[in-house]
């Protein structure tokens, strides 16, 4: 435990840093898992969440440069009617409830 205010505050942001890593992490590999397959493309395109260096709650979970990736998100997909990202964003809120 710290002994100052300072390093009380610098335990806590590196907790919640790796606190929102784990997440960015955890949100990444279920949107990677559950994002519609036919040619495989859709699913290796998203990036891999950086670490959290400093806990600013402006954190980017994962991106995919594919244009067809909001589509999907949309619907246009048989295997994923209602879409895959929310659905993966409730997941995780709730196991982490």
């Amino acid at each position: 435990m710290a002994k100052t205010p300072q390093g009380t505050m610098k335990e806590l942001r590196n907790e919640v840093s790796k606190d929102l890593t784990g997440l960015a992490q955890e949100l990444h590999q279920e949107i990677v898992r559950t994002t519609p397959r036919r040619t495989g493309a859709a699913s290796r395109s998203w990036s891999k969440p950086p670490k959290v260096k400093d806990a600013n709650y402006n954190v980017t979970v994962t991106t995919s440069s594919l244009p067809y990736i909001q589509p999907l998100e949309d619907g246009h997909s048989k295997q994923a009617p209602n879409g895959f990202i929310q659905p993966a964003i409730d997941k995780i809120t709730r196991k982490r409830q």
